[in-house]
């Protein structure tokens, strides 16, 4: 049983995050506590744009752009999420490990999709939960 978590993690893990030196965010999976994902992104060209937005770009801001995100394109299963957000990232977990899969797809859009991510900063602005 271990070794088969151990496989899906390794395997949720490079499906969901494409991690590099500079940016992203720390997939985890576990059976114990539930699910959890670390969403950040330090990468110069990711806080450039956050500043062009007048926005700080650690974990408040991503909490509220992905409170967005799901608000847009799945709005029934926010319910299903946590946030922590009182540090550089947010903490995202949650009990079904399906909304941590969805949190890191909509962290990938956010950062390939800049329409969506001004989308996303608009909703964000418009219900008064980003900085």
């Amino acid at each position: 049983m271990k070794n088969a978590l151990a496989i899906i993690f390794l395997l949720l893990n490079s499906f969901a995050c494409s991690q590099n030196d500079e940016d992203n965010s720390n997939f985890q999976l576990s059976s114990d506590y539930g699910y959890f994902v670390d969403v950040y992104d330090h990468s110069k060209e990711m806080l450039n744009f956050m500043k062009e937005q007048e926005l700080q770009g650690g974990g408040p801001t991503w909490m509220a752009l992905l409170t967005a995100a799901f608000q847009l394109e799945s709005p029934s299963t926010i319910k299903l999420i946590n946030f922590d957000d009182e540090a550089d990232a947010v903490r995202v977990s949650s009990n079904d490990k399906n909304q941590i899969i969805k949190v890191n797809e909509f962290v990938e859009k956010l950062k390939s999709d800049k329409k969506f991510m001004l989308k996303c900063i608009s909703q964000a602005r418009k219900g008064g939960y980003i900085e």
